[in-house]
């Protein structure tokens, strides 16, 4: 499948999701077959009565995608392939499930680890703050408004905390990253800036000599049914992923590079009701990670996570995974595969789907 319509397959699984009445699939046609072969063979698939979502018919036949349940043995891992002398890049910033990478990366390579993230480097946190737990910080913002005269609004104290509690958690987590004994680099900048990121790439190639590894973790959601979502949302949610990706490989110098791994999503492989963007911009990244991994001699990867048992998962999501059995991939779990799928030997597998409950999001897709 062309590049420039990877997305479009990712768009048709999430519509499936939405409008399962109507029977969608994606069709990809090998198109240096003759003409008259192709019409035939996509003919015969229009009769076809099946589930399959994404084909690919050529000349020899019609193909279809299957994913095989695979657990390395302990033989295939070789060693981690960072060290001290080695240059990570990671997008996503010093929060949530990148910094906990970042963190295994840092303490098993003692290396330099250089954090993109949309939001700007906190300033230290007052004294008179700092020992207060979320509820009394809440009181001391309400009290703070009273005593200047300022209206109480709830919404806005709310957002104020919100904010607070993430500076806070974001300068925890830089300080516990430096403890490793690693150097640690933050940037704040917009991963969709190629002047502002392919800029940053490049400073890092002249001032360390070398880029190791990428861990492109970057992306935002804004959940919405497709009869309601904008087309600026869509441009948002799509571009985050997938123009910063184009930047990386771009930018990068694949020669010298080991790994580059897109963090992906089930939504991607399988789609989701409500995330049409963020599905075509995970099998754009599904894509183009099978197409750099046939031409750079390092491994590129694209994982497709399910959801992580951490901080963006609602309740209210949690009860709708429970009640169709799907589970969360358990924080120290996802950080473990991570370093065993580094370690890996041997292996070109471009796409990879981790998830705790595959077969049940499988048969979801499948409409059974």
């Amino acid at each position: 499948m062309a590049l420039t319509s990877a997305g479009l397959c990712g768009l048709f699984k999430s519509f499936r999701q939405e409008y399962q009445t109507v029977h969608t699939k994606t069709v990809d046609l090998d198109l240096t077959a003759p003409s008259a072969i192709l019409a035939g063979r996509l003919i015969e698939e229009l009769a076809l009565d099946d589930r399959s979502y994404e084909v690919g018919l050529t000349t020899t036949g019609r193909w279809t995608l299957r994913l095989n349940n695979t657990t390395p043995h302990a033989s295939q891992l070789g060693a981690f392939p960072f060290d001290k002398e080695s240059v990570v890049l990671i997008t996503g910033g010093a929060y949530g499930i990148t910094c906990d990478i970042a963190q295994r990366i840092a303490d098993l390579s003692k290396g330099k680890l250089v954090l993109v993230g949309r939001s700007p480097l906190p300033d230290e946190e007052p004294e008179e703050t700092r020992s207060l737990d979320a509820a009394k910080l809440r009181m001391h913002l309400i009290a703070e408004r009273k005593a200047s005269g300022q209206p109480l609004v709830p919404a806005q104290i709310e957002q104020n905390l919100k904010r607070m509690l993430k500076d806070r958690q974001i300068l925890a987590n830089l300080q516990a990253l430096e403890a490793t004994g690693a150097t640690i680099e933050y940037h704040s900048l917009d991963v969709r800036d190629e002047e502002a990121f392919g800029g940053l790439i490049d400073d890092v190639y002249a001032r360390f000599g070398r880029l190791d590894g990428v861990i492109h973790g970057a992306g935002v959601i804004e959940d919405k049914l497709m009869r309601d979502k904008t087309p600026q949302s869509y441009a948002n949610v799509f571009s985050t992923k997938v123009d910063s990706a184009m930047v990386l490989a771009k930018r990068l110098k694949p020669e010298q590079l080991k790994f580059l791994v897109f963090f992906s999503s089930v939504s991607g492989r399988f789609g989701n009701n409500g995330q049409c963007d963020y599905s075509s911009a995970n099998e754009f990244l599904n894509k183009l990670a099978d197409d750099l991994d046939r031409k750079w001699p390092g491994r590129v990867v694209a994982i497709n996570w399910g959801a992580w048992d951490a901080g963006m998962v609602s309740d209210e999501l949690r009860r709708i995974y429970a009640s169709r059995q799907i589970y969360l991939i358990p924080v120290p779990e996802g950080v473990r595969f991570l370093e065993q799928e580094l370690r890996l030997t041997g292996h070109r597998e471009p796409e990879v789907t981790v998830a705790c409950s595959v077969p049940q999001l499988a048969r979801m897709v499948a409409g059974e």
